[in-house]
């Protein structure tokens, strides 16, 4: 089940000094993005094996960094490269990249990838996640989200 892959993670924060309209956080133009190789297990064969109820249509991600929480569709963690990632660059995830988990999510802007996941909650609806409490965009995909 571990997928090994090379990719980008974009941050939100990078180019967040365009936006319109003006959303909080450092105003970043450029350079907030980083490539690493990551290694864990796809969503979709995390949830093969655990066999949520049919019903399921989204995952929230809880964060020991309180109050952080995201949400994934289905849809959105059955891409591909999209995963709970322990592994970065070849080696155990350190806690400053998210350890002990994290999610990875390359399509999507970084704070879709969250950091320090101690719980997923299966369930039926859509809640808007921290940063898309303070006006991010709730699908979050690189380069289509926030006006960019």
């Amino acid at each position: 089940m571990e997928t090994p892959f090379n990719k980008k993670v974009h941050s939100a924060g990078n180019g967040r000094s365009f936006y319109q309209p003006r959303l909080p956080g450092a105003q970043w133009r450029f350079g907030s993005v980083g490539n690493g190789k990551w290694a864990g297990v796809r969503f979709r064969d995390l949830m093969d094996a655990a066999r949520p109820y049919p019903s399921a249509t989204v995952y929230t991600f809880v964060s020991s960094e309180v109050p952080y929480v995201d949400t994934l569709t289905v849809q959105q963690s059955g891409l591909s490269d999209a995963m709970l990632a322990y592994e970065m660059d070849g080696k155990p995830l350190a806690r400053e990249h998210g350890a002990p988990v994290r999610v990875v999510i390359p399509e999507m802007y970084g704070y879709k990838n969250v950091m320090w996941v101690e719980r997923i909650v299966v369930g039926d609806k859509l809640e808007p996640g921290y940063w898309e409490q303070r006006g991010y965009d709730v699908n979050a995909w690189v380069g289509h989200s926030n006006g960019l």
